[in-house]
């Protein structure tokens, strides 16, 4: 399986790739930050909130404002999948099905250095979904991922090890559905 993670790259090389993988049956990922509508077809986006209100013009407070910007995101994206990363709120996984979940945080408490956990839950997300796991598990390891490396200084790996470790501890009971 190959996949593509793209942060800032140009509007035509990205709508080829989109296209291209989208007609091999191939996932591309995108970090964004600014202009969403330059990843336009990608598989998948991952902005955190602070973007997402920027784009959509809506101030997340509460989960109805959350799902209004999900789906808008997930509409004018035409992705099959959008992911918001919500720093201490957890994350929010969209379907194009129209399904969504909340993930909360799995580690609130021994916070020392956030610096690349973003960079963790992309690469982490994606690599599930290369594996053939649904969006909403890939989202979970992916904030699995990023709850162990923001329990070290600076910018941090994990390993499947300590995602396996961390991963029985957790109640995964309450993510079925």
């Amino acid at each position: 399986m190959f996949t593509t993670i793209f942060s800032p790259a140009r509007r035509r090389i990205i709508k080829t790739a989109a296209d291209t993988a989208k007609e091999q049956g191939k996932i591309i990922v995108a970090d964004v930050q600014k202009d969403m509508n330059r990843y336009k077809g990608v598989t998948a986006m991952t902005p955190n909130q602070p973007d997402t209100e920027k784009y959509t013009g809506l101030v997340i407070q509460g989960e109805e404002r959350l799902k209004q910007a999900g789906e808008k995101l997930l509409s004018d994206s035409e992705s099959e999948y959008m992911l918001i990363t919500r720093g201490g709120d957890g994350m929010a996984i969209f379907e194009k099905d129209g399904k969504y979940n909340l993930i909360p945080v799995f580690n609130k408490t021994d916070v020392f250095d956030v610096t690349g956990a973003g960079d963790t839950v992309v690469a982490t997300f994606t690599l599930g979904l290369a594996a053939g796991l649904t969006a909403k598990h890939a989202a979970i390891i992916g904030n699995l991922a990023a709850s162990i490396v923001i329990r070290r200084f600076g910018c941090a790996t994990t390993n499947i090890k300590e995602l396996i470790k961390a991963a029985d501890k957790i109640n995964f009971e309450k993510f079925r559905g």
